[in-house]
């Protein structure tokens, strides 16, 4: 029988006050993240267009509460001038 256990299961909120580590950046991107939350309600939004999701180049590109979001998970390659398609109209 498997033990179900809490112990390792808890939040360390003094990792984000360790500059040695990178948990202050996931701290103010997830502050980021719930600020947005708060003034677009994007996780409330009814639906979502995914218009771009490129396995070579690590993007993907969706819209959400009238948000374009766009996330590049490649670990060296940064990005100028990506295309993209969007139903937004704009430049």
């Amino acid at each position: 029988m498997i033990s179900q256990s809490y112990h390792y299961a808890r939040r360390q909120f003094n990792l984000v006050d360790d500059n040695l580590l990178k948990y202050q950046e996931l701290n103010d991107f997830d502050m980021v993240m719930n600020n947005l939350e708060s003034k677009w309600g994007w996780l409330r939004a009814p639906r979502e267009f995914t218009s771009r999701k490129h396995e070579g180049d690590k993007v993907i590109v969706f819209e959400k509460a009238n948000l374009i979001w766009i996330f590049n998970f490649h670990p060296t390659n940064s990005y100028t001038d990506y295309k993209i398609g969007t139903s937004i109209s704009g430049k």
